[in-house]
């Protein structure tokens, strides 16, 4: 939008309340006027107009505020829809809710300052799911493309191993080759298994005991080629009870510790992490420090970013730092990166603790060591 203001329409039979809105709200928002749905989906056909929220009275001649709402869904799924109704229509608020697929319904008579806060609200979640969709639109295709790299890879190189039976030398570097291939397709699958499960599970917060929590990732990641000779040392200090997601949690520490190990030095012989968690109250501060290749100032502002590797020849899908971002947003904890080039970096990551009550030791989610 040129002027970056918000573009409404609003949909109503009687003139003196198209009137009344424009009026109200045309200093905030661009405003679009609609007597009738017909009219209203004249507007909405226009690209240019560009409609991003729409509100529509309940009761209209020939069609109902609920039916035009759910005529929009398929039309033009990413409009917001806001329902108005009087407070006896509250079988017509139920019906929106579910076919319309109304964001919000405001009762007549409408305040003012009120409905501007819906409209602000409703305009929020209409970026929230554009970026969101242009999010996963962009995963979709880097992943895809990430996926048929190796796949081709393994197509030739099968195709050369059919012609080297008989060459025990080139056949060897040929299965080595393959294996490279194998591998990388699978990390970059469970990293998109992992993206799906911290980006949109359900959140279930249950109790955490984060000595098991650790042993049961340093364990799961020893089988990395890049932990033979790596010093892994931990420290948990946890006399106090903490709850949160755990299966978030797991995949925010993990993919931190599996960074830190990626990104050891090549010929280092004294590489090391060293991992540290201490539960408070309110909070658990993990802490993860490794002596590695570190990162530089351009390196450290895009680390986060999908699909970003800042250092060439490690083997990874660009994800897992990602993987970490979309957790911590989602449980709302936060992170702090120190990295100084070929010297190592230090995560500091904050759990919030959302323990409302001392729960029993039994109800802690069992934990499986892979």
């Amino acid at each position: 939008m040129k002027d970056e203001k918000v573009n409404v329409l609003f949909v109503d039979d009687e003139l003196h309340n198209l009137n009344s809105f424009k009026a109200s709200f045309r200093r905030d928002y661009n405003i679009f006027i609609a007597s009738s749905a017909q009219e209203g989906l004249k507007i909405l056909e226009d690209p240019e107009n560009d409609i991003q929220v729409v509100l529509t009275d309940q009761r209209m001649p020939g069609i109902s505020g609920t039916e035009f709402l759910t005529t929009l869904t398929e039309t033009y799924p990413d409009v917001i829809r806001i329902l108005i109704t009087a407070y006896a229509d509250i079988e017509a608020v139920v019906e929106a809710i579910n076919k319309g697929k109304v964001f919000s319904y405001v009762s007549k008579p409408w305040n003012q300052e009120s409905l501007k806060s819906t409209i602000q609200k409703a305009y929020d979640t209409y970026i929230q799911r554009k970026r969101k969709d242009e999010e996963v639109n962009y995963f979709v295709f880097k992943a895809s493309h990430d996926i048929k790299g190796p796949l081709v890879s393994l197509k030739g190189l099968v195709d050369i191993v059919k012609d080297s039976l008989d060459d025990q030398d080139r056949l060897r570097d040929m299965v080595s080759l393959i294996d490279q291939s194998v591998l990388s397709l699978e990390n970059t699958l469970n990293d998109m298994i992992e993206y799906k499960k911290v980006d949109s599970s359900e959140l279930r917060d249950s109790l955490i005991d984060f000595d098991a929590l650790l042993n049961e990732i340093v364990s799961s990641v020893s089988n990395l080629p890049e932990s033979n000779d790596l010093s892994i040392t931990m420290e948990v200090d946890q006399s106090i009870d903490f709850k949160n997601d755990r299966e978030v949690i797991r995949s925010i520490a993990a993919n931190i510790i599996i960074n830190a190990i990626k990104y050891r030095k090549p010929t280092a012989t004294n590489s090391t992490v060293k991992i540290s968690l201490k539960v408070y109250e309110e909070n658990a501060i993990l802490v993860v420090k490794d002596n590695g290749v570190g990162m530089s100032e351009g390196v450290l502002e895009n680390a986060f970013s999908m699909f970003y590797r800042g250092h060439k020849g490690v083997n990874g899908s660009g994800l897992g730092l990602y993987i970490v971002k979309k957790g911590l947003e989602r449980i709302g904890g936060t992170i702090e990166v120190e990295s100084i080039l070929a010297e190592g970096s230090t995560f500091t990551v904050e759990f919030p603790n959302h323990k409302s009550r001392i729960l029993k030791r039994e109800n802690i989610v069992p934990h499986t060591v892979v």
